[in-house]
């Protein structure tokens, strides 16, 4: 397996400052999520169509291939208008990717946007989320209905990507943590261009056994994200160094490495969102250091 670490672990870094720090550690890749503290990349300068070679090219002289640029497009809310936007954004997405000569884009299904879990809450996030929609918008909404949709999506973006040489991967978070659940949503999804992202985390603070998880999406992982965090539930967590935390990495860890996997794993420590977490230049190293330990 490779590693690369994600920009939102140093949202107001330069490239220059992210190159040096990923050189000096080792990692080999860098996710693109964040920069200058922005998350929607379509609006800087450095990623606008005529200045994407310049990045691409300084990325590679520094001998750091771009593993994946990872957008917000969320398909599991039918609304035709919002489907419209979160198809132009992951297509947007794309064209970055493709420019970069970076395979792959993150997309999500996202919150469901009424609570069909039968939990009495969701993380702080989804609820202010599902409080904007109004309520017009969501009558009548089924689980199924939405599946539904959120499959028809991903199809549609499969098949645009092709046409950019970039798979687009659906990452196991919010309302879509089941290795099961991801995968028949992939399957049914009318595309072999879609791919998946296996976050660690999420399944595990769900209470989802990560070997079951992971058998149920294992020939359609392109990516991995792996972090460790405390105060783990289905309602939130706190990112921490590894070894600090709850989440069991080593078993993340023997099951790639049981299974051969070549593609990347990503390093998300995510500082924008959580600024007291430590600086880049102490947890990107540590994350290298401990599970290159747990490797052996």
């Amino acid at each position: 397996m490779k590693f690369s670490f994600s920009t939102l672990g140093c949202p107001n870094y330069s490239f220059d400052e992210i190159i040096e720090l990923l050189k000096r550690v080792g990692y080999t890749g860098v996710e693109m999520r964040i920069y200058k503290n922005t998350g929607d990349l379509r609006t800087l300068d450095e990623f606008r169509p005529q200045n994407l070679g310049a990045v691409r090219r300084k990325f590679h002289a520094a001998g750091l291939e771009i593993t994946c640029v990872s957008s917000d497009a969320r398909f599991a809310f039918p609304d035709p208008e919002n489907l419209k936007k979160q198809l132009a954004l992951a297509e947007d997405y794309m064209k970055i990717a493709s420019e970069l000569e970076c395979p792959y884009i993150r997309v999500f299904g996202g919150p469901y946007p009424l609570n069909f879990t039968g939990r009495p809450h969701s993380e702080p996030f989804i609820e202010a989320y599902r409080a904007e929609i109004p309520p017009e918008k969501t009558r009548g909404l089924t689980r199924e209905s939405c599946d539904r949709a959120l499959m028809e999506c991903l199809g549609k973006t499969g098949e645009t990507g092709l046409k950019y040489g970039v798979m687009p991967l659906m990452e196991t978070h919010d309302d879509f943590c089941s290795g099961k659940v991801v995968r028949r949503l992939i399957d049914g999804c009318g595309s072999e261009n879609v791919g998946i992202l296996w976050d660690c985390l999420h399944p595990f603070r769900y209470g989802l056994d990560l070997k079951e998880t992971y058998e149920a999406v294992r020939d359609r992982i392109h990516h991995v994200h792996m972090k460790d965090a405390k105060d783990l539930s289905p309602w939130g967590f706190t990112p921490c160094l590894v070894g600090e935390g709850q989440m069991d990495l080593k078993t993340a860890v023997d099951i790639l490495r049981e299974n051969a996997y070549s593609e990347y794993v990503c390093f998300e420590w995510e500082k924008l969102w959580h600024p007291q977490i430590a600086e880049p230049q102490v947890a990107c190293p540590q994350f290298m250091e401990s599970v290159m330990k747990l490797l052996g």
